[in-house]
């Protein structure tokens, strides 16, 4: 009988492949998104997890594998799933209640923010877009304060 090494390199060849490596940065992504606040790394890690597999689905319809390709269906539901439900998770009577009672103190710097802001920097605020007709009054009284005051000026 012949021995044979426990770690053969030949096993982590497939890492190093094109679709390899994405999947490999989106299991890192999908780890360093298990924190609590960062869920957005976890849906892109498992965005990227699937893609490969949607890519490999295609190849399996086109060539008629069609148990390999209701595989890759799986694979790419098991990804996407545990997004799905980050993405639509409803807060609960807590959160609504704090939210109730803060928004007077946070959402108005959020609605002068840029978009890149509003949604990638300051995420955990979006919630503040469920108070925007409180603050688009505001908002546009400022706006047309700030051209009067101008116009003085010219």
């Amino acid at each position: 009988m012949q021995n044979t090494p426990v770690y053969d390199p030949k096993v982590l060849m497939p890492f190093f492949s094109k679709s390899g490596l994405i999947v490999l940065i989106g299991g890192v992504l999908i780890l360093y998104g298990t924190k609590p606040n960062n869920e957005m790394f976890f849906c892109i890690g498992a965005a990227l997890i699937a893609f490969p597999s949607a890519f490999s689905l295609y190849r399996g319809l086109q060539y008629r594998r069609y148990g390999a390709a209701f595989g890759r269906l799986i694979v790419i539901g098991l990804c996407l799933l545990p997004s799905i439900y980050l993405l639509t998770k409803q807060p609960s009577a807590r959160e609504i209640a704090s939210r109730n009672e803060l928004h007077g103190d946070l959402c108005p710097s959020w609605f002068n923010m840029n978009l890149f802001d509003r949604y990638v920097v300051f995420r955990h605020r979006a919630w503040c877009r469920n108070y925007a007709d409180q603050y688009e009054q505001t908002s546009s009284v400022r706006t047309s304060a700030g051209q009067s005051t101008s116009n003085l000026w010219k």
